[in-house]
């Protein structure tokens, strides 16, 4: 049954983005890196209030992260954002992005960045360093494999430079997504449960301790994926499940996927997908 996108109901109640306290002392520290970021453009933190269909976000703990992981998150942070705060394109190379973007990655992502094909990635309105995390890792560096494994990926990646990374990066953050929605109801409450407060039975913590209440994510480690794909975000839960993706910060992806059943991951990935 295809349903329609998760309206807001007349009486819904909001919640500031990023209210929540789901990853505790981590996402703390993942906000004191994305304050310190200097990408010319900023998100006015806690600004925006994000409808969390009828029911107030509750504040929960979920199992902490250990001193050591939260110092390597941290860290990867501050790395990430100082690799992609570089000097801006020119014009002429805006213009040889855009060429690319609209003539070759839009085969599989959609000129605009919007894929019409549920096992590509949206990449519209994605956090540009975490888009520049992902080309990068997908390249083959110095002869050494590369981080993030995709034969596809691996050769389109091939003859990019960093820059040519960054400006794609940067071209596709600027587009508007065009989100994707839920279409099972009947798994809505497992979805929703998962989401915002994990399973502190099985060490299970909220997706939305990393990604936010409305799945904006927290940049650049932790992207945004509300609207996205379900089918795409099923495949790399599962992924990171069995270690075929394993460029996840202090293994933060594969712990939490390892956690998940088939049925759990199903059901959130499509929760997901009607998250705004």
């Amino acid at each position: 049954m295809d349903l329609p996108a998760f309206e807001r109901p007349a009486k819904a109640i909001s919640a500031a983005e990023g209210g929540g306290r789901s990853c505790g002392r981590a996402i703390d520290i993942s906000k004191w890196a994305w304050r310190n970021k200097d990408m010319g453009k900023r998100k006015e933190h806690g600004a925006k209030r994000v409808a969390v269909y009828n029911i107030s976000i509750q504040e929960r703990h979920a199992p902490e992260v250990t001193m050591i992981a939260r110092f390597s998150i941290l860290l990867i942070a501050l790395t990430a954002q100082s690799v992609f705060a570089q000097t801006a394109p020119t014009p002429a190379d805006q213009a040889r992005i855009k060429l690319t973007a609209e003539s070759i990655c839009a085969a599989c992502h959609g000129a605009d960045g919007n894929s019409i094909l549920a096992v590509n990635p949206s990449l519209a309105g994605q956090h540009p360093g975490y888009l520049f995390k992902q080309l990068h890792d997908f390249k083959s560096w110095d002869g050494k494999p590369a981080v993030r494994d995709n034969a596809v990926m691996a050769g389109m990646t091939a003859a990019l430079s960093e820059a040519d990374m960054r400006g794609l990066a940067a071209y596709f953050s600027s587009q508007t997504l065009k989100p994707e929605t839920a279409k099972h109801r009947e798994t809505l409450a497992l979805g929703q449960k998962i989401w915002r407060a994990g399973d502190t039975s099985k060490g299970l913590a909220s997706c939305a301790g990393c990604h936010g209440p409305a799945g904006k994510g927290i940049p650049p480690l932790y992207p945004s994926i509300h609207g996205q794909h379900a089918e795409y975000i099923e495949a790399q839960l599962k992924a990171f499940r069995v270690g075929e993706r394993k460029n996840d910060p202090a293994h933060a992806m594969r712990d939490v996927a390892s956690r998940l059943t088939d049925a759990e991951i199903k059901a959130v990935a499509d929760y997901t997908a009607g998250l705004r």
